[in-house]
């Protein structure tokens, strides 16, 4: 019997709690701003992220039958909280893509670290997206 996609997502949620909340942000070599004004706070809003990047992606994943088949871009990804929720619920294809490249090495790093790296990173607003998707 197929998972449905509410209880991957729940599974999912709780691993990701887990990881994140072992990982040591201090041993991650990221620019301090962002380490301690992006990702410290929204580690301290960790449940409420989740359950937003949840609803998120049940809206976005509504009608698909084989998530494992399924191409997601998480756009203006921030923390990449979505795309790594993702990936821990078995989305078969994750692109994470920002403007900013501090939000960007945060998310793939953090993502590396705890086992939940998006497939690909997109550096740049939605025209560079469109090339990287074209290519």
């Amino acid at each position: 019997m197929k998972t449905s996609l509410a209880a991957s997502l729940r599974g999912a949620m709780r691993q990701l709690d887990r990881r994140i909340r072992s990982l040591d942000v201090d041993a991650l070599q990221l620019d301090d701003y962002y380490r301690d004004r992006y990702l410290r706070e929204k580690l301290e809003i960790l449940e409420s992220s989740m359950i937003r990047s949840r609803s998120q992606l049940q809206m976005a994943m509504a009608g698909v039958r084989d998530p494992s088949r399924a191409v997601l871009i998480d756009h203006g990804g921030g923390t990449g909280t979505t795309g790594m929720l993702a990936k821990l619920a078995g989305v078969g294809t994750v692109i994470y893509n920002d403007i900013d490249p501090r939000f960007l090495d945060t998310a793939r790093k953090v993502g590396r670290a705890i086992g939940a790296e998006s497939d690909h990173y997109v550096l740049g607003d939605v025209d560079v997206l469109i090339a990287y998707l074209r290519e």
